[in-house]
């Protein structure tokens, strides 16, 4: 299978790095560091992109590995939120399900993504397993 990088924007000065790529009808993208306001702009336009492609490429899943991610403001988050507000207005057949890797020792991970897995109830799901060595 041919795994090929995603055109993400990137947002040199900041503290939130992202990665993407896809591989047949699966997009991942690697979120690290920390979003706070500043990086805010940054994450929107990443998730926005991110929608897009999957839109486009018929994408059947997007994996999202945030076990990096050591923390993020609830205005950040709430991109997610709409992020998954916005899938589940599109059409039933076009709907993509979002899969997070969360890492356990990340205490605002649990608890957010907990609840957006509840308010997208058929969209999002959510596993943990813990940052490599050196990573987070």
């Amino acid at each position: 299978m041919t795994v090929r990088s995603l055109n993400i924007p990137t947002h040199d000065a900041g503290r939130l790095s992202a990665t993407a790529s896809i591989a047949g009808e699966e997009l991942s993208l690697v979120l690290g560091g920390t979003a706070e306001t500043p990086e805010e702009p940054h994450l929107a336009s990443v998730l926005k992109r991110v929608h897009s492609e999957a839109e486009h490429q018929h994408i059947r899943k997007v994996n999202i590995d945030v076990r990096a991610l050591r923390f993020m403001t609830s205005n950040c988050f709430k991109h997610f939120v709409a992020w998954v507000r916005a899938i589940g207005d599109l059409p039933k057949a076009e709907r993509y399900p979002i899969h997070f890797t969360s890492n356990p020792a990340v205490r605002w991970q649990r608890s957010s993504l907990h609840a957006l897995q509840c308010f997208g109830v058929d969209l999002v799901s959510v596993s943990e397993m813990k940052a490599a060595e050196g990573s987070g």
